[in-house]
């Protein structure tokens, strides 16, 4: 800054004259509350995140269209439980309960992913305990036949557990995952 004319940008440091409002080089207003609203750097990140305001909204949607989410089994007749057993045991954490059976499929479509609820009941038919898991390894095909278990923590001694119903909740079509 040889000249008397001459300040420094407040914004790239670059000398320009005593008058001017804008930086002839970094275009940046030369008053002190627009310097951070016009500088680049500030104008890149607004650009982010407001861009990452509008993509994550759009790709969630994306996600959900070409996944097709609603196109599940939910508790019809397609899926049936053929028969299930319950069994108690003792391990060294506590005790535990398992349902294990035979499911059959008496749809047209696979299905994949299955979630089953297992509930049980006394001998009075009250409800004392519930298992649920899913299955994401498990595919049934179209009119077969396929077996699951369902094993946790017990909640009562097993004696309390008299009878119990088992049912598959919910499933995805396996022509929606490919």
């Amino acid at each position: 800054m040889n000249d008397l004319n001459e300040k420094t940008c407040i914004a790239c440091s670059q000398p320009i004259h005593q008058d001017a409002r804008k930086c002839p080089h970094c275009r940046s207003w030369q008053y002190g509350k627009y310097v951070g609203w016009f500088h680049p750097t500030t104008m890149t990140v607004l650009a982010l995140v407001l861009g990452c305001a509008i993509l994550l909204p759009a790709g969630s949607i994306m996600y959900d269209v070409l996944h097709a989410r609603g196109t599940s089994y939910e508790s019809s007749d397609s899926i049936s439980i053929v028969d299930s057993k319950v069994y108690y045991s003792e391990q060294k954490e506590g005790f535990y309960v398992s349902c294990i059976g035979t499911l059959r499929n008496n749809s047209d479509v696979a299905w994949e992913n299955l979630h089953f609820e297992v509930r049980f009941f006394d001998s009075a038919g009250k409800l004392i305990d519930t298992l649920s898991d899913y299955y994401y390894s498990l595919v049934v095909r179209p009119h077969a036949e396929g077996a699951f278990r369902v094993h946790g923590r017990a909640d009562k001694p097993a004696d309390k557990y008299v009878t119990h119903k088992a049912e598959a909740t919910w499933a995805r079509d396996v022509r929606r995952s490919l």
